[in-house]
């Protein structure tokens, strides 16, 4: 697993932008790297973004993971990965989980009825995030979301 905090932005671009923080985790495609990938996010915000921003952004986080785990070839194919990106820039969080998709389906909210166990992570992510959506990026598949500071 690759863990990396780093400035995104090269030294003469702070006079253009204000500074921004990048997270990056190498996760393998399994359910156990859900619970290991709150925590490191967890901490790398705790001191970035208000309470609230805080515990959405880890539920958003936990929900997508989850989703790229249990439904995507990242969790299917031995060895499968999955990689996560958390950029915190003028008090928006942008959360990026990248796997290798699904031929089968692809991300959408659905109705999960009220017996269902599951199937309410991407309605979730669709009530909470100020913006979301999905794309394709070479052979593989991305799945964001962004939220910003809340007001009072």
């Amino acid at each position: 697993m690759e863990l990396n905090a780093e400035e995104d932005d090269p030294p003469h671009a702070a006079a253009h932008r204000s500074p921004s923080t990048l997270m990056r985790l190498e996760l393998g495609g399994e359910v156990a790297s859900v619970p290991l990938a709150r925590r490191r996010v967890g901490a790398f915000l705790a001191s970035r973004v208000c309470p609230d921003v805080w515990d959405d952004t880890l539920l958003l986080v936990g929900e997508l993971l989850a989703n790229s785990v249990l439904h995507t070839a990242s969790g299917r194919e031995p060895y499968g990965k999955v990689t996560l990106t958390v950029l915190h820039r003028d008090g928006v969080v942008r959360v990026d989980v990248i796997d290798d998709g699904s031929t089968t389906s692809a991300p959408r909210v659905r109705d999960a009825g009220t017996e269902r166990e599951g199937g309410r992570g991407l309605l979730l992510v669709d009530r909470i995030a100020d913006r979301w959506g999905t794309c394709v990026h070479g052979a593989r598949r991305v799945v964001w979301c962004e939220l910003g500071e809340r007001k009072p």
